[in-house]
């Protein structure tokens, strides 16, 4: 998985401190499996990771490498968010073998276990 790092001009399109789960399937996979996991702005629950009249945005993507994929990646956040993202500006892009689990189809549920209030879920 990766997670791109984008800068963007205020405000962002979520405006609460959220982490926004892609649950549209607008778009399964790109040919090479990709898939956008979900997006946070970390700037809205600490201001000092943007300059002044910008935010950050953090995307992840399960089965990434990185590579050129930046126009693949816009055009699903531009579906998610229903607006265009030419202002968005890439910063970095951080490759993580071990970031995600793997989720393949079909998923088994699992018997959810409790210990002392905790749950396992998923």
């Amino acid at each position: 998985s990766c997670t791109w790092y984008f800068a963007l001009p205020s405000p962002p399109p979520v405006t609460e401190p959220l982490i926004v789960l892609n649950s549209t399937l607008q778009k399964a996979a790109d040919e090479d499996g990709m898939r956008l996991v979900d997006v946070a702005f970390p700037s809205l629950v600490q201001p000092t990771y943007a300059p002044a009249g910008w935010d950050l945005a953090a995307v992840t993507v399960r089965g990434s490498d990185g590579g050129d994929k930046e126009g693949w990646l816009r055009s699903e956040l531009e579906g998610l968010f229903g607006r265009s993202l030419q202002d968005w500006k890439l910063l970095r892009v951080y490759h993580l073998s071990f970031h995600q689990p793997s989720q393949q189809r079909p998923l088994r549920p699992r018997e959810l276990r409790s210990t002392s209030g905790v749950y396992l879920c998923g």
